[in-house]
């Protein structure tokens, strides 16, 4: 077979996703973009590069909906208390970031992806005072980014109400813009930096924590600049409190309400949604990014999953902090959303399938950007990733969707290309020295979690303020497992200093 035109590399002998399994066919790639799709060929004539794809399967690149880049250089600090209570940790130790460690984090968190066969992802960046250094990176990285910096101007021991000494509280207060007139320049800024890579987006830090005034101005920008929004939504259940007693007719509503629900709206976590809320995300097209790993490790929920993709909502995934999630890595996050619901009696044709998982990795969170599902198309972007079957995760599986979820991992990510341009080809990435970064960054998180220990340490007295508020929140809310009263948080009900042992089922 003969091709023309521009140098052209054919992926060969691999198997391809299709949406919803794998076809035998040859990958041609040309300025970019997928050239064709072609059937498997014994050989090719002229200008054309063949990478042997035998024994692989080629898919689109995992897009990662919902990470705080800033976080890479926070691995291994406080991370079993609920988000409410760990929120002051992971920013205590976040205030000292410089230039220099926002770069450190953003490459290091671009090589874990890139490891991972992650070709995009949603950067909700909450040192937003560092968007300039954030942009710089994300173009070093080659990857599809959408970028939405953080603001606010309410905070969570206000609108919670959670009696903590505010003495104490303000060594480790967050440093998120929320003058108006500081987020017009900052929007107008980013709107200029858009490209075929990097998507602005308006990242509110979550809708109840930012006034009416800054909501209403939120909105306006969206429509002054044309941008998609990425915000948390209704991650605990204190804040499903907050803002059922806000918005008489529920944050989802209010959001459409103002314009702001629509395809190219992504919503973090959104664990504390009624089905009315579902429905409406669903009809209006927008996203919900589920962070399995991070609801757990913070205590915030488990997203009724089922429930979601029944209701047409389409789902992304994303692993949010490095100091909650663990790793960047959506093998793992697709393992917990296959499992997520098969309880001891729940019907197992109600189960979450492979195909719905992979779907939601490879395909529908790319959607949060605005752009469609992702696809491997003649005429789309050359963006793709090469899984070796052969590697020890994989090997004697079958190239299936359910051998991907079940157990694949980041060491089967042999090749990653984003829009025609190889980020790692043969287990080595090219866009980075990533012996140089690893390096650099270790010295960076040193230095975050020295400087913060004065102020973290004058926080943990005070634990016992918080758990004493937190039973009186959740004393309404019955144990999904018992029924019981309060049962659901495991803490005696006479407030004590330190927690009691959880109640016995």
């Amino acid at each position: 077979m003969e091709l023309h035109g521009a140098e052209t590399t054919i992926l060969h002998g691999g198997a391809l996703w299709n949406g919803t399994g794998f076809d035998r066919a040859d990958v041609a790639i040309a300025d970019g973009r997928i050239a064709a799709i072609l059937p498997p060929a014994r050989a090719y004539e002229g200008d054309v590069e063949i990478v042997d794809a035998r024994g692989c399967a080629i898919l689109p690149p995992f897009f990662d909906g919902h990470v705080h880049s800033s976080s890479t250089l926070l691995r291994g600090t406080e991370n079993s208390y609920p988000l409410e209570l760990w929120s002051f940790w992971a920013i205590g130790y976040g205030r000292g970031a410089t230039a220099a460690s926002i770069r450190a984090s953003m490459r290091l968190t671009a090589i874990e992806m890139i490891r991972a066969g992650i070709g995009g992802y949603v950067d909700h960046f909450p040192p937003a005072r560092f968007m300039a250094q954030g942009l710089e990176v994300h173009r070093e990285s080659g990857l599809r980014i959408g970028f939405a910096p953080f603001f606010a101007d309410l905070v969570d021991e206000d609108l919670l109400d959670i009696p903590l000494d505010r003495s104490v509280i303000a060594a480790v207060a967050p440093v998120v813009p929320s003058d108006p007139d500081e987020l017009r320049r900052r929007t107008t800024a980013l709107a200029a930096m858009a490209d075929d890579r990097i998507t602005p987006l308006l990242g509110p830090n979550a809708p109840q924590r930012c006034s009416a005034e800054l909501i209403s101005l939120w909105a306006r920008l969206a429509v002054e600049h044309d941008l998609g929004s990425h915000t948390h939504l209704l991650e605990t259940y204190p804040q499903s409190r907050a803002a059922a007693a806000r918005w008489a007719g529920g944050v989802v509503g209010e959001l459409d309400r103002l314009g702001l629900l629509h395809g190219r709206t992504s919503l973090a976590h959104a664990i504390w949604l009624d089905a009315p809320a579902r429905c409406l995300l669903a009809e209006r097209g927008a996203t919900a990014i589920h962070n399995p790993l991070s609801n757990q490790m913070l205590g915030s929920g488990r997203m009724p999953v089922r429930s979601m993709l029944d209701d047409g909502v389409r789902l992304g995934l994303g692993t949010d902090c490095s100091n909650t999630s663990g790793r960047h890595d959506l093998f793992e996050a697709m393992r917990q959303m296959l499992v997520a619901g098969r309880d001891a009696g729940s019907r197992h044709d109600a189960w979450i399938r492979p195909e719905e998982v992979l779907r939601a990795a490879v395909e529908d969170g790319w959607a949060s950007l605005g752009k469609g599902p992702a696809r491997l198309i003649a005429g789309a972007p050359a963006d793709l990733m090469v899984l070796d079957f052969r590697t020890a995760s994989l090997a004697a599986a079958e190239i299936s969707a359910a051998s991907i979820v079940s157990h694949g991992d980041a060491s089967a990510v042999r090749d990653l290309m984003v829009g025609g341009r190889w980020l790692m080809r043969d287990r080595t990435i090219r866009v980075f020295d990533e012996a140089e970064i690893i390096d650099e960054a270790a010295g960076h998180a040193a230095a975050l979690r020295e400087g913060a220990r004065p102020s973290l340490e004058r926080l943990h007295p005070h634990v016992g303020d918080y758990d004493r508020w937190s039973v009186g929140v959740f004393s309404s809310l019955g144990c999904p497992h018992c029924g019981r009263a309060g049962g659901l948080h495991g803490f005696a009900a006479e407030p004590a200093g330190e927690p009691a042992a959880p109640a016995k089922p």
